[in-house]
């Protein structure tokens, strides 16, 4: 298993440099070096191919076989693609609103190699789930992508940018000295190794009648807290949730995480459950189930999360917050905030990040957020994702799917001491 390793060895220096990674030797590296746009790249999950889109009206799409490392297959389209699905040597390619499909094989000298334009009833699409969020869709990666003995980089770079080199890893194979294998180097660990651990609170029920209850917050909590346990390096007697919990219950739980947490650990809130923006106090509160709507000491203010966050001595946190007006905790509300390219480095720098199903706006019960949330983390197959590219990747399909206007938010939490790093999920 990977730990926090290497990581790409301070990513730029992968991409600019021939210095390689321990454990690991350079198989494969290219630059197509056709358009001022960016590149997007996407490894199939049988790991066969990877394909490379650049441009822009028409896009192109590069086929390369993983086991050769051969372009086998490129084709053009005019139009812009917003879906590329996979199955079995197929690709399926989908314009903007599904008004146009195109499918092409990976190899170009197959019968259905060259691009055709297709009827979504035609006989080749069998199998395939060409929905949105369908099980053959292709999703592009971000650097760097591992898969089993693969590391794939690249330079995400600008939309103005020519020089993105797309290097393949593949790791070397154990050596082993009298049935007694040798580490493999390339799981390098952080100087100090800490725990992640969570506190993920959800409410149903308030006690008083003028606050409406919820149907979805419990759910959502429970299926947050699974996909940690099951997903990544939450052990589960880390992870505390706390349902329909009380004002007092809520605070003492935050103080039990203050003398528990080392500055070697990581921290995640969640909160799901009603919120309330005061005017009058220009201030955030969230409604715990005994919390009353004309009683404001009965509420949590984003004042009092950030004292108790100010005082929680974790190496990083990441609060999570479904609710109305949660937006309203942030310093900065931007997805362009990290710009260092190394995993390690980013997981080493202390930070205070937060990310919220809107902004200073009224969120739905059924929660679009959670919904895609949830979904990232559970199909996500790098060993590293961070809470910068979790949120990069829901935003947009938060704010298409949903009915009033919600647009989820992502910033630096205000004056409880983030340095510069990120929160990082690690794969189990």
């Amino acid at each position: 298993m990977f730990r926090l390793l290497l990581v790409l060895f301070l990513f730029t220096n992968l991409l600019t440099s021939q210095v390689i990674p321990p454990g690991y030797k350079l198989e494969f590296e290219m630059d197509i070096d056709e358009t001022i746009y960016r590149k997007y790249v996407y490894v199939t999950n049988d790991l066969k191919f990877l394909v490379v889109k650049t441009g822009y009206k028409p896009e192109s799409f590069s086929v390369f076989s993983l086991d050769n490392y051969k372009l086998i297959n490129k084709v053009k389209i005019d139009k812009y693609i917003s879906n590329l699905h996979y199955k079995n040597g197929m690709f399926v390619a989908l314009s903007k609103r599904n008004k146009h499909t195109y499918t092409f094989n990976a190899f170009k000298t197959s019968e259905y190699g060259a691009l055709r334009k297709i009827k979504k009833s035609d006989k080749l699409l069998e199998g395939f789930d060409l929905g949105y969020y369908g099980e053959t869709k292709l999703e592009f990666g971000y650097p760097p992508i591992i898969k089993e003995d693969r590391l794939i980089v690249w330079d995400i770079g600008s939309f103005q940018s020519r020089d993105t080199p797309i290097k393949v890893y593949k790791q070397l194979k154990k050596e082993v000295v009298n049935n007694t294998p040798i580490i493999n180097p390339v799981e390098i660990e952080t100087d100090v190794q800490g725990q992640y651990y969570a506190l993920i609170v959800g409410i149903n029920d308030y006690k008083d009648d003028d606050i409406m209850d919820l149907d979805n917050p419990i759910i959502d909590a429970n299926n947050f807290s699974k996909v940690l346990i099951e997903n990544y390096t939450y052990n589960k007697e880390n992870v505390k949730i706390i349902l329909n919990a009380t004002k007092d219950e809520f605070l003492q739980e935050l103080d039990n995480f203050s003398n528990l947490l080392s500055k070697n650990d990581n921290f995640t809130i969640f909160y799901a459950g009603h919120g309330y923006w005061d005017e009058k106090f220009n201030e955030g509160y969230w409604f715990l189930s005994d919390s009353y709507k004309n009683k404001r000491r009965t509420w949590v203010s984003n004042g009092q999360v950030q004292e108790y966050l100010r005082g929680i001595s974790s190496k990083s946190t990441l609060l999570i917050a479904d609710a109305c007006f949660s937006g309203s905790i942030f310093k900065t509300r931007t997805s362009e905030i990290n710009k260092i390219s190394s995993i390690k480095k980013l997981y080493e720098i202390p930070s205070r990040k937060a990310m919220t199903s809107g902004n200073f706006s009224t969120v739905a019960d059924k929660s679009v957020f959670m919904k895609y949330l949830i979904k990232r983390l559970q199909e996500n197959s790098n060993k590293y994702l961070t809470s910068e590219q979790l949120f990069s990747s829901i935003k947009t399909t938060v704010i298409n799917n949903s009915i009033n206007n919600q647009i989820p938010q992502y910033g630096i939490i205000n004056g409880v001491g983030d340095e510069g790093g990120d929160f990082i999920f690690i794969k189990k």
